[in-house]
């Protein structure tokens, strides 16, 4: 039992850092669409999707998916995923 809490903190730790750089990617993602720079705008939404995609496969391989300690992990990639996925949907922010 010992073994897997610094695991997982040190996976909880890579994916926290993983995150703010998929917020990042998301935020330029927005200031692109806003400006009206569409390959740009393509570009940084399908990076930021395949980014949280991609941590969410780790969640999954490492088992941490859907158990209560890694919960707050699922929910911010899955948001990323699904507020791009809306903001490409409803065209915002247009330019």
């Amino acid at each position: 039992m010992e073994k897997k809490q610094p695991r997982f903190r040190q996976l909880e730790s890579f994916l926290t850092l993983i995150l703010y750089v998929d917020l990042a990617l998301f935020v330029a993602y927005l200031v692109t669409a806003g400006l009206g720079l569409v390959v740009v705008k393509i570009i940084l939404a399908v990076a930021a999707m395949l980014v949280a995609a991609f941590c969410g496969w780790m969640l999954y391989c490492a088992k941490e998916l859907f158990k209560p300690r890694g919960l707050w992990l699922t929910c911010a990639f899955f948001s990323v995923i699904l507020c791009t996925a809306v903001s490409l949907i409803c065209n915002f922010p247009a330019p």
